[in-house]
């Protein structure tokens, strides 16, 4: 896609296009690659629904930079929240056994920075989407 078509995206998200499901879906699914570290199966899957669902592409991208920055800034929350989910809420069963399935195991979830980020991208891009939502609709 040339920028070109980024910027009328872009400029479409801006003139009321876009509706918030597809910001929404973007702003998460966006945040959710770059918050992942390295290159699995959920980042495959990620991309492959913002593809797929329509989700809004210009935000995506913007997500993904703040993701990526927040991912090389915060390693140690995505670290804690993963070993917590892990060790804390008891779901070490339940991941070993996934971690041991054909294709899901390629999605890295006894990692405990990939786990972290799950929550962490839902969390900061569903903020992210309500707070780009609330502030077109204002333009």
């Amino acid at each position: 896609m040339s920028p070109l078509a980024l910027f009328r995206k872009f400029v479409k998200l801006i003139r009321g296009g876009a509706g918030y499901p597809q910001i929404l879906l973007g702003c998460i699914l966006g945040m959710l690659v770059g918050l992942v570290p390295g290159f699995n199966m959920t980042v495959l899957l990620a991309g492959l629904l913002i593809l797929l669902l329509c989700a809004n592409l210009p935000l995506a991208i913007v997500a993904f930079a703040i993701g990526k920055a927040l991912m090389l800034v915060l390693p140690w929350l995505t670290f804690q929240i993963g070993y917590t989910m892990i060790h804390g809420l008891g779901l070490g069963g339940l991941l070993a056994a996934a971690s041991e399935t054909p294709v899901v195991a390629l999605m890295d979830l006894h990692v405990y920075c990939v786990l972290g980020a799950l929550p962490l991208a839902l969390l900061l891009g569903g903020a992210m989407g309500i707070g780009v939502g609330l502030l077109l609709r204002r333009i």
